[in-house]
């Protein structure tokens, strides 16, 4: 029997083990891709209370959950000169990456970020990751990339709502 589509919902501060447990099944490769940095083998502290700290106003976490798993999170952080811009960034468990996850995520982050009244979204990530950089052409028109100090800069204009587009399975 085929596993039921994760389903995304606000994140929430009770997701701090569910946090652990996905960071413990992603791969080196994709926490460094993630953070920029050699992964420790546990998550540090102070990183969980940021993770897990989400306002729904200028802090923003969507969570895929399958089971009682989170599977995937998509967040974003407004900037404090300007809120109608905000970083954003994305993690989906190496299991499910490249079966559409990414996209449902980033597409329910944008909704929300356009709803909320941001207008910019902005992410870091480095020039080998390429399912992210694919991710966000897929997801936004006019994508803008920098490359500076071994990172690039994707930042694209929150689109309009698109009912007629579908929502990919998965």
């Amino acid at each position: 029997m085929a596993r039921e589509p994760p389903r995304l919902r606000p994140l929430q501060l009770d997701d701090r083990e569910r946090l652990i447990r996905l960071y413990h099944r992603a791969s080196r490769e994709s926490l460094y891709k993630r953070f920029f940095a050699t992964p420790p083998p546990e998550p540090p502290e102070f990183m969980l209370d940021w993770l897990v700290t989400v306002d729904h106003t200028m802090r923003e976490a969507v969570a895929a959950v399958q089971g009682d798993e989170i599977v995937g999170v998509a967040r974003f952080d407004r900037d404090l000169d300007d809120p109608s811009r905000a970083e954003f960034a994305v993690l989906v468990d190496d299991a499910l990456q490249r079966t559409g996850l990414g996209r449902r995520l980033m597409n329910e982050l944008i909704s929300i970020a356009r709803e909320r009244g941001v207008t910019t979204l902005y992410g870091l990530t480095l020039p080998t990751n390429r399912a992210l950089l694919g991710l966000v052409r897929a997801v936004a028109d006019d994508v803008e990339a920098s490359f500076g100090d071994g990172v690039v800069t994707v930042m694209f204009d929150v689109p309009p709502d698109r009912p007629d587009q579908p929502e990919p399975a998965g």
